[in-house]
């Protein structure tokens, strides 16, 4: 596990907010970082969606149809 160096400062603040959610500051260290992660990899799987859309070559309302079509029939 790599050492990290925070200000203490901003540690003091974490510590603060932890005590608020009645977390351990690493537990909510873990927490914000899994969160982060999740949120960055959200971001590029949007970005790659909406890339692909643009390309596609039908247009969004008939892609919509398309679909509302579909779960009629299942």
């Amino acid at each position: 596990m790599p050492d990290l160096t925070i200000r203490k400062g901003l540690w003091s603040e974490f510590v603060d907010v932890a005590e608020k959610q009645h977390k351990s500051p690493e537990a909510l260290v873990e927490q914000v970082l899994k969160e982060y992660i999740q949120r960055v990899s959200d971001e590029d799987l949007l970005k790659r969606s909406v890339s692909t859309a643009r390309r596609a070559p039908f247009r969004i309302d008939a892609t919509e149809e398309v679909v509302r079509t579909f779960r009629k029939r299942t």
